[in-house]
């Protein structure tokens, strides 16, 4: 009895590790800074300043006309803006939710629950 318990928590462990990952994507977007942030808030951006630098900026927020985040690069992270008038090009990345992927995993799942279901009334 107490080896069929853990089996079924290990069991439910595992869908739901699945189900985390199979629920959300990555994306790629290039567009102009100050639309970046127009539909969904990215977890980092990557800015090409005019005079040709380059800074990374994670979890990055649109704040009037500058954009702050923790740089990348710093041992000690600490937070810096680049002003948009200062920005040659940018491109975010972040995660979305993938619809098709997460009613696929929550099918999988009802799938798995009705399979231990029949075999615990099948018995040993």
């Amino acid at each position: 009895m107490i080896s069929l318990l853990h089996d079924r928590r290990r069991l439910a462990a595992l869908l739901l590790a699945c189900l985390t990952v199979s629920c959300t994507s990555q994306y790629i977007q290039t567009a102009p800074p100050g639309q970046l942030f127009a539909s969904r808030r990215p977890t980092s951006i990557q800015i090409g300043r005019k005079d040709g630098s380059m800074v990374m900026l994670l979890d990055p927020v649109l704040v009037h006309d500058t954009i702050w985040g923790r740089g990348a690069q710093d041992a000690q992270p600490s937070r810096s803006g680049v002003a948009l008038s200062d920005i040659d090009w940018a491109m975010a990345q972040g995660q979305r939710i993938d619809s098709r992927k997460t009613t696929l995993a929550l099918l999988q799942v009802l799938g798995y629950s009705l399979v231990a279901l029949m075999m615990s009334r099948l018995g040993p």
